[in-house]
């Protein structure tokens, strides 16, 4: 299938992390103390996506199967989860072997509650002026798991290095017609720590990485939540 194409973003490394056994201000603990002297960015934020995927779930399968160069389809939107959505950005996340990159589109305002189905966003994705290549992708996608959580974001010194931490995961199951989302999956011991860097910095990723006794991990919240919100 052909990837699309939209507003070009950079690529970057990312390396993540994931645990259970410390707490979020364990976390930030060892933030903090990090040579690299990280500070916060931006104020954390809940972080709300609706990811699509085809019938046959191949961006679900291609992740399982640790396929190199893949594309995961989502829709995100900011703080309140239910009600009028007023700003949301249509996001391809694209991987090619180590690095990747968003490429995203603005979408207009559109209302989450008891009547969402898959044509909620059709409709949305038709009023949003998106190019003709990205609307012929979603032609064989639908909506298949929500999900959110609560982001902090910090920056080191140098700025070169970017952190998020991302705790607090809640996982719905999307439905092809009526959703009222009562079933939510709640994951609240799960504490999911990224580094995001340039390419051209890969080589001295590891002066950050070992100051951080955290496991790398393929942690990918749709996989999780996929294998959660519909067990």
């Amino acid at each position: 299938m052909e990837k699309p194409h939209g507003s070009e973003s950079v690529y970057r490394c990312e390396r993540k992390f994931a645990t259970r056994d410390l707490t979020r201000k364990d976390v930030e603990h060892l933030i903090r103390h990090h040579p690299a002297v990280f500070a916060q960015r931006y104020s954390p934020r809940w972080v709300n996506n609706c990811y699509l995927d085809s019938h046959r779930m191949d961006a679900y399968w291609e992740n399982v199967d640790g396929v190199m160069n893949r594309v995961k389809v989502r829709v995100r939107w900011y703080g309140a989860l239910f009600g009028d959505i007023p700003h949301s950005s249509l996001e391809f996340k694209i991987k090619k072997g180590s690095v990747g990159r968003k490429d995203q589109y603005r979408l207009g305002a559109f209302k989450l509650n008891n009547t969402f189905d898959h044509e909620t966003l059709k409709v949305l994705f038709a009023k949003s002026q998106l190019p003709t290549s990205v609307q012929l992708h979603l032609q064989c996608m639908e909506p298949v798991l929500m999900n959110r959580y609560r982001r902090s974001y910090l920056e080191s010194f140098d700025r070169k290095w970017r952190l998020t931490v991302d705790t607090d995961l809640q996982y719905f199951a999307v439905w092809p017609n009526r959703n009222t989302f009562c079933q939510t999956v709640r994951d609240q011991e799960l504490v999911v720590l990224e580094l995001k860097h340039s390419p051209a910095d890969d080589e001295q990723a590891s002066t950050i990485t070992r100051f951080l006794p955290l496991h790398l991990t393929r942690n990918s919240k749709y996989v999780s939540g996929i294998a959660q919100a519909y067990a």
